[in-house]
């Protein structure tokens, strides 16, 4: 029997009195969408946890206040490698109805030092479906870092076409995992959503980055007026600016076909190793695909950093003034 404890959740084996709590969120759409499988039925449901209840690597997700089932979480081991190492695997469901509210990650987190710590796992893998943001950034949160994105596997819809499955494939080694218990208390938005950081956010981008103020405020202006969807994104802690990042027509480059560009990516130095700068990428992407926009550019001279957040290398391009060409990067 297993059996651990974190500050809200506990989490324990499978019962078969789970079964209703667990068909809950297997049979959601919401969920199901994400996985290989159509939402499952009571009787599917209850087949599964027969052989769950019996494994400790697959563990029920209990609200400590009220006894709640809300989710599941665990590992399983896949076939050696080709250096012979066993291959651990993350995994977690949870209902819809306790989203955003930092469970996952709380219960995730447990698995991840007990692997590492007690079973001394030297690597974890995760994977997820590339359009699931929130798994994305849970596990960039948790200090995965993003290794390629494939095809997983296929299922059918409702016509019974098969649909495939692409999903992004993540590794952490131990030692890596961020450990930041303040990052729920961080607060990412777009600037359309408080337009009254507009000064404070263009000193702030001015501060980092040496472009002109009134550059910045022309930009944000233009986006708070709606006449374009090229937004401003930014990271609190509290009432403090510490990352953040816009979409512009081009970013100084002689490639203007390329459009939009994120450009201005900036978190500060005592902040940084958190993932606030992809979690900043991924909102930015995903508000403006919401939009009809896609894809997105940028340019930069780093490399692997924006590979873990899905950009691929595109192209070289020569940047207005520069001597020298720079990498582009697009995410699809």
């Amino acid at each position: 029997m297993i059996r651990f404890e974190t500050d809200r959740l506990i989490l324990r084996n499978y019962t078969m009195d789970d079964v209703p709590a667990v068909h809950e969120y297997f049979s959601n759409e919401e969920v199901s969408r994400y996985e290989d499988f159509w939402p499952q039925t009571m009787e599917e449901v209850a087949e599964g946890l027969s052989d769950w209840k019996d494994m400790d690597n697959r563990m029920a997700v209990v609200l400590k206040e009220t006894g709640e089932l809300i989710g599941s979480v665990g590992y399983w081991d896949d076939e050696e490698d080709e250096d012979g190492e066993t291959e651990y695997w993350i995994d977690f469901d949870f209902n819809p109805r306790f989203w955003h509210k930092g469970y996952a990650y709380e219960a995730a987190k447990e698995v991840v030092r007990h692997l590492t710590e007690d079973l001394h796992v030297k690597e974890i893998w995760g994977d997820c479906d590339e359009r699931n943001a929130a798994s994305s950034k849970l596990l960039e949160r948790l200090g995965f870092e993003y290794i390629e994105t494939v095809d997983d596997s296929y299922k059918d819809d409702a016509d019974g076409n098969p649909i495939m499955i692409r999903s992004k494939v993540y590794k952490l080694t131990a030692g890596t995992a961020v450990q930041d218990d303040h990052a729920e208390h961080y607060t990412y938005l777009a600037l359309r959503d408080r337009p009254e950081l507009k000064n404070a956010a263009a000193k702030w981008f001015n501060s980092k980055w040496g472009v002109p103020e009134e550059a910045y405020l022309e930009c944000m202006d233009s986006y708070l007026s709606l006449e374009t969807e090229y937004g401003w994104y930014l990271c609190l802690d509290g009432d403090r600016i510490v990352g953040g990042l816009g979409v512009i027509e081009n970013d100084f480059h002689d490639r203007k076909d390329l459009s939009p560009n994120v450009c201005a990516v900036f978190t500060e130095e005592d902040f940084r190793g958190r993932g606030i700068a992809g979690r900043l990428l991924n909102m930015a992407v995903e508000d403006l695909r919401a939009k009809g926009i896609s894809p997105v550019y940028l340019v930069t001279d780093h490399t692997g950093f924006y590979e873990r957040y899905g950009w691929e290398f595109l192209c070289m391009v020569q940047g207005d003034g520069e001597p020298d060409m720079t990498r582009m990067y697009v995410h699809r």
